[in-house]
Parts: structure tokens; C-alpha cells; sequence
């Protein structure tokens, strides 16, 4: 039996030089000599000081994914701080012999508490660094990664216990056990007790709102409806109706949600940052999101041993958007392709309701399409040619033409 007053000593070494905050809770009598450790707080990183790893990374729908090892068997992760604890497939799972024998509460992108089996992982390595005795849940990415392959994802019970210096323009990581010494804007942010990440966003000039930093969205900033409208009324957008997000648990609710038609002002203390677009929604968690797609532009330092970014400046990624839009969005949801969402305030696409059938493509049966990789493909390089899209709705008898055309805006009311 292992000594468990030594293991205690070593863990709490471990955490004075890392800063990571660890807590215990005994759920067997105190007889028994129990220990166990809150899954979001367990793990530590085994790094010698002024070790630095280097891995690559490539760029799916705007997010990071990297390569690891876990418990020896090489996979490819979602790189994801607004989760909190680390995960896996079942497939990799299997792989990697992991077994989940516990369950935990997960609240997904849709705001929706699922119970998820959730184990001790023994090493995720990246080069010379490791972490052990992580917690993990069990994920299925292929909700919302349908057309590639990812064994997992890499969250916030990992991140926060190290440094990374993201490179969007090389497509590199840097991890380290230290602090990187980088020159440009801090942002200084704060951890939950569930691993998120926080930092304060002062919108439009002097309107602070607390903003989780979720590397795992791909819009630059979203912001709830209600906490902001007091001070974003009057500002043009693109009203949506639809539904706005896929979880790993299935597709969200159809809302009203808004696009900001032009970027909109923000400060972080007495630094001021880029402007950003901005999603307005009544159904976010938290009072901000800022994602993945805001960083682009920066060498990115998370230094979590310091509890701050570092952003410094770089050339433009550029990234092929053309501010063009069909106006319109198609998922396949229980054996049909239906209509997700719609510019509410474009005519041609008055007809339309959330959840109708789409029967055909350019007259052609949509169900020819093999998949939903497929037809994202095919809608793709329409649209670098510019050409307009053609659509059979099930109980319509004209077929519906939508170019290829700069949205339609409206002027956002205190409704």
C-alpha cells in the first residue's frame, strides 16, 4: 500500500512550484485513511525547469488541433480551454485502455447538464513534458466533427497547469513548465474552480463584462443579449433565427441571435485591443465569450503560472472570409437535411421556417450527397466561384434562388 502522508507531501511540493491549486475531500470515513481528489483539479506536470517542447498544430474550422500521446498511444486533440476536464472517444478509450468507471455532470455548449463518464488518465505527453493523473471525460467529436478525425479533447485540467505560446502564423505550439518572457498587451485572467478561464472586457468604451476565454468556439466574441443590449442598442446587425450551436450531445434550440454588421470597440483595463465582430445571444452560460478566431492575429502566451495573456502583434493570418453569405445554413438532423438557421431579416428567405426539409440542391436530390462533409465541400466551391445556390424546400413548389450576396442588416432595438 502506497504511503499515502509521503504522496501528500510530494503532490503539495508539486503545487508550491507550479502554483496549481489542488483541494481534498475524504468520502470514506477518516478511519479508512482515505484520500480522493476533485477530477477538475487532479494531475500535475512532470517538466524540468526551463524545458521547452515545441509541436505542430493545424487549424480545423478555425480551431487548434494537436497531436499527444496518451498512456503511449498517439491521437489527435481538440486544443479546448472553455473545457474543463480533458477527454477521449470511446474509440481511443479502447485504444489507450482507458476505463471509465465513474460519471460527472457536464454542462455542453448548449447550456445542458448530461451525466458523462469521466476516469483517471495515467500520462498525456507532448514531447519532453507530461502530465499524469489527469481527469477525463468520455466525448463522441463527431457531432461536431463530422468530416475529420479526433480522438479527444485537450482541456482546461491540462492547460492551465502550463504555459503555451501559440504561433498561429507558423501553425507551432510552445510548452513549457516557465512563464514566456513575450513583449505586448496583457490580459490578465483568473481560473474557476472548473478549470475556465476569465478575463474582464470593457465593451464599447467603459462597459466591463466578465468573458470566458474558449479557445473551443470559433467566433472572436459572443456576448449575452440581456446583459449588453442596455448599451448596444441602435447598432446594426444581421438578425438570425436558428439554431446557433452544435454540442457533443446533439444540436441546440432554434433562437433569435444577432451578428454585429461592423466590428465593435474593446479595451482590457488600460490596453486597448482589436475590435471584433460580435454574436449577441439570451442563451450563453456566461456574460462573454471570446474565441479562438480573436487570437489569430497574436502570438498567443498563455502564462497560467501567472495568470495572464500576452499578446503580442503579428502579421495578418489571412483566412479567405469574403463577408459574402447565402443567408441561409443546412445540417442533416435525424435522417433529414433541414434548414438550421436564416438571415430573419432577408426577404428571399421569408418562406422559410427553422427545421424544413431541403429536398433538393441545385436540382439535384440532396440525398445524393454521400454525407455532410460532401455537401460542405460542394457549397464551398460554389462559393469561391461565387455562384448562386438553388433550393427545393418540401412543400413549396417554386424552386428558391439565393446568390451568393452581402448579408442583409437591420438596426438592433431594446426589444
Amino acid at each position: 500500500m502506497l504511503n499515502i502522508k509521503h504522496r501528500l507531501n510530494n503532490i503539495l511540493q508539486t503545487m508550491e512550484r507550479s502554483r496549481v491549486r489542488v483541494f481534498f475531500f475524504c468520502v470514506l470515513p477518516v478511519v479508512s485513511g482515505c484520500i480522493s481528489i476533485n477530477y477538475f483539479d487532479r494531475g500535475e506536470l512532470i517538466a524540468m525547469p526551463n524545458t521547452i517542447t515545441e509541436i505542430p498544430f493545424r487549424s480545423e474550422n478555425g480551431l487548434i488541433v494537436i497531436g499527444a500521446e496518451i498512456n503511449g498511444v498517439h491521437g489527435q486533440f481538440l486544443f479546448d480551454n472553455g473545457f474543463s476536464l480533458s477527454a477521449v472517444t470511446p474509440q481511443f478509450a479502447e485504444r489507450a485502455g482507458i476505463r471509465f468507471k465513474n460519471k460527472m455532470k457536464l454542462t455542453d455548449a448548449n447550456n445542458n447538464a448530461v451525466s458523462t463518464p469521466v476516469a483517471i488518465v495515467d500520462t498525456v505527453r507532448f514531447g519532453h513534458l507530461s502530465f499524469v493523473n489527469t481527469g477525463f471525460y468520455e466525448v463522441d467529436t463527431d457531432v461536431f466533427f463530422p468530416c475529420t478525425a479526433i480522438d479527444g479533447i485537450i482541456g482546461g485540467s491540462i492547460i492551465n497547469k502550463a504555459n503555451w505560446e501559440i504561433d498561429f502564423r507558423q501553425s507551432k505550439i510552445r510548452i513549457s513548465p516557465d512563464p514566456f518572457d513575450n513583449k505586448g498587451i496583457r490580459m490578465d485572467i483568473s481560473f474557476s474552480g472548473n478549470n475556465n478561464t476569465f478575463t474582464t472586457l470593457l465593451i464599447n468604451g467603459n462597459h466591463p463584462v466578465n468573458s470566458k476565454i474558449d479557445f473551443g468556439k470559433n467566433s472572436p466574441l459572443s456576448l449575452r443579449y440581456e446583459d449588453v443590449i442596455s448599451f448596444m442598442s441602435n447598432t446594426p446587425v444581421k438578425k438570425m433565427e436558428g439554431i446557433r450551436a452544435v454540442s457533443s450531445h446533439g444540436i441546440g434550440a432554434p433562437e433569435v441571435f444577432y451578428h454585429t454588421a461592423q466590428p465593435v470597440s474593446i479595451q482590457h483595463k488600460n490596453e486597448t485591443l482589436p475590435s471584433a465582430e460580435v454574436t449577441l445571444s439570451s442563451t450563453l452560460k456566461y456574460s462573454g465569450y471570446i474565441g479562438a478566431a480573436y487570437f489569430r492575429n497574436f502570438l498567443v502566451a498563455i502564462n497560467s503560472s501567472e495568470q495572464a495573456y500576452v499578446l503580442s502583434a503579428i502579421d495578418t493570418v489571412e483566412d479567405g472570409d469574403k463577408g459574402l453569405s447565402y443567408g441561409i445554413a443546412i445540417h442533416y438532423h435525424n435522417g433529414k437535411w433541414r434548414v438550421i438557421q436564416k438571415n430573419a431579416a432577408d426577404s428571399l428567405l421569408s418562406s422559410i421556417s427553422i427545421l424544413d426539409e431541403v429536398e433538393e440542391i441545385d436540382q439535384k436530390p440532396i440525398s445524393s450527397f454521400a454525407d455532410i462533409c460532401a455537401y460542405r465541400q460542394y457549397v464551398n466551391e460554389k462559393k469561391w466561384k461565387n455562384e448562386p445556390l438553388v433550393l427545393k424546400i418540401s412543400g413549396m413548389s417554386k424552386h428558391l434562388v439565393l446568390p451568393y450576396r452581402t448579408p442583409v442588416n437591420v438596426t438592433l432595438l431594446i426589444e
